[in-house]
């Protein structure tokens, strides 16, 4: 696949430390986002606050620019109607408003895979009554979903077939939770594969249990025991991840008078041929 991935996101604690807040990385994912949400939810949220000077987008971009920069990286200079929103039951998926946002934003139609017909190399759905060639898919499948749920897809994702992807599936694995053992940072608290202890750590409250591809926070205890340990099977441990609990601090006011922990989401887009994201 690519040299890097197309969309990518970094999640940050917000925490304390000598007084001040500083940032630290809890997450990675070389997987799409709420890219057409956020625009909309972002701009709803000024809107709220007319005279504030917040604001959500990073590089330079205004509304414009950051539809064209998302907008050319899922269509690839395609027709929407040849590109695909991919994703179990789209309908029933708590990131629906996302694809509904995205539907509206750059005409991409959110597909269930079990609706797609294969044709030799070839992928094929209805759209308003025709049947309409995918030459592009903007991945939003997890493979954690399809397993969990035993669905039948009507193609492999190791097939050969005449289709671009809008983020190779490939990047859910390879930019994740799984890199955070070799990242060595102020900011990435200490993160290791379960398979490399022995015995559990004697700090073992200041750990946080982890599986390397779940979706959503499942599986995550916070107060992991050494039975939660012992019960991860022997295949499982080395794609399960013991990382340091992070504590994150109270900074957000909110309208009940008390204060409300955050992190911050950094979302990326990462053109082929561009030294950075």
């Amino acid at each position: 696949s690519d040299e890097h991935p197309l969309f990518a996101q970094a999640d940050f604690a917000v925490a304390e430390e000598d007084g001040r807040l500083v940032p630290r990385l809890i997450e990675l994912q070389g997987f799409p986002s709420l890219y057409s949400f956020q625009l909309l939810q972002g701009r709803l949220c000024l809107e709220m606050v007319p005279g504030e000077r917040l604001g959500f987008l990073l590089s330079g971009l205004d509304d414009e620019g950051y539809l064209r920069v998302v907008g050319e990286a899922i269509l690839g200079g395609l027709p929407p109607e040849n590109v695909v929103l991919l994703d179990l039951e789209p309908k029933a998926q708590g990131t629906y408003p996302d694809f509904s946002a995205t539907e509206r934003l750059f005409g991409i139609r959110a597909v269930c895979p079990t609706d797609v017909v294969k044709q030799g190399r070839e992928l094929w759905y209805e759209r308003d009554g025709r049947r309409t060639r995918i030459l592009r898919v903007y991945n939003r499948l997890i493979v954690d979903e399809i397993v969990e749920k035993r669905v039948e897809l009507p193609f492999r994702y190791t097939d050969e077939l005449d289709v671009e992807w809008a983020g190779h599936p490939n990047w859910f694995f390879r930019w994740s939770k799984h890199a955070l053992p070799g990242l060595r940072h102020p900011l990435v608290p200490e993160a290791r594969l379960l398979a490399d202890f022995d015995r559990p750590p004697a700090d073992l409250e200041r750990w946080v249990l982890k599986p390397l591809f779940s979706f959503s926070g499942s599986g995550v205890k916070v107060d992991p025991t050494p039975e939660d340990l012992a019960a991860v099977p022997e295949a499982e441990r080395a794609s399960t991840l013991l990382m340091r609990k992070v504590d994150y601090a109270p900074v957000i006011e909110t309208a009940d008078g008390a204060r409300s922990r955050v992190e911050v989401r950094v979302m990326f887009v990462w053109r082929a041929g561009r030294p950075r994201p």
